[in-house]
């Protein structure tokens, strides 16, 4: 007894080591490195960027299947085979993410329209599809850190054990007040728990922008409840992206964050691959 009893306690402490470490790097990056390479004009040195790459290498890959051994569907990602893509729930998938994001897409438009701050023709339709193209990767990250990595390792945190494999699901459906739940009812305490800490991390990843830290914040808490149903990185990121590049070029939403928030660096990204301005043109 004593001995699984620190077993568990260990595997919930590591899970709580790796989400801390993964934040703080993140955080470094963003805030010191960033601002450090446009001031000076340096590149990315290799120390810097091996320390990078091998945390989203950790994040992505090591993590989730050589230490815990979760489970690749419950995470939303599918066989390499198949670019990672899930295709066992991909209607599915297409139907619930289409559906999120045609109605945010709706609310946009007509905020955008109400506010005179779109007109269908003379809107830069070029711009939206090379943002849309480029939050695809960028929301396809965020997808596999906040689903991919932080949902499996607060998963484990929240209920114990090694490995993020559904027992958690089973676990809650038996302490449902009734099993045939609709849609947000009956949500255990742990659930209620894991939906909020997933929010306030998703939020903390878009600091210090505090206005869409707080929309951030909600709509991830409601994104992770249909995630846990409905997991599939690829059709979740390319919704994300959608909604996303929307809200910054339709409804002309500011979408920076850290330190290229209300200043004229242009963040993290343009700075360490100068391509991408290539491919921007100047559009956004």
């Amino acid at each position: 007894m004593g001995r699984s009893l620190a077993v568990d306690l260990g595997w919930r402490a590591l899970s709580l080591l790796e989400m801390g470490g993964v934040m703080a790097i993140y955080f470094w990056g963003i805030w010191q490195v960033g601002p450090a390479l446009a001031q000076n004009g340096t590149a990315l040195g290799p120390g810097v960027g091996g320390l990078f790459l091998a945390t989203a290498v950790y994040a992505a890959v090591v993590s989730p299947l050589v230490v815990h051994h979760d489970s690749g569907p419950l995470r939303g990602v599918g066989s390499w085979r198949r670019g990672f893509l899930r295709t066992d729930n991909l209607g599915r998938a297409l139907a619930v993410y289409g559906s999120l994001a045609s109605a945010a897409l709706l609310l946009i438009v007509a905020a955008a329209l109400a506010t005179g701050r779109f007109s269908p023709l003379a809107f830069d339709w070029d711009a939206l599809g090379r943002r849309f193209f480029l939050y695809i990767f960028s929301a396809l990250g965020q997808q596999l850190f906040i689903f991919g990595f932080f949902y499996p390792r607060l998963t484990c945190l929240l209920y114990g054990g090694r490995t993020f494999n559904g027992d958690h699901l089973d676990a809650d459906a038996c302490r449902r007040p009734f099993a045939q739940a609709r849609f947000c009812q009956g949500l255990t305490d742990r659930e209620l728990l894991c939906v909020g800490w997933l929010g306030l991390v998703a939020a903390l990843f878009h600091y210090p922008n505090t206005t869409l830290m707080l929309g951030v914040f909600f709509a991830a808490a409601l994104w992770s409840l249909v995630y846990r149903n409905v997991p599939n990185i690829w059709v979740s990121a390319v919704a994300h992206a959608a909604i996303g590049a929307s809200l910054n070029l339709i409804l002309g939403v500011n979408t920076r964050i850290g330190p290229s928030f209300g200043s004229n660096y242009r963040g993290f990204f343009r700075t360490v691959f100068p391509f991408l301005e290539q491919v921007i043109n100047g559009k956004f």
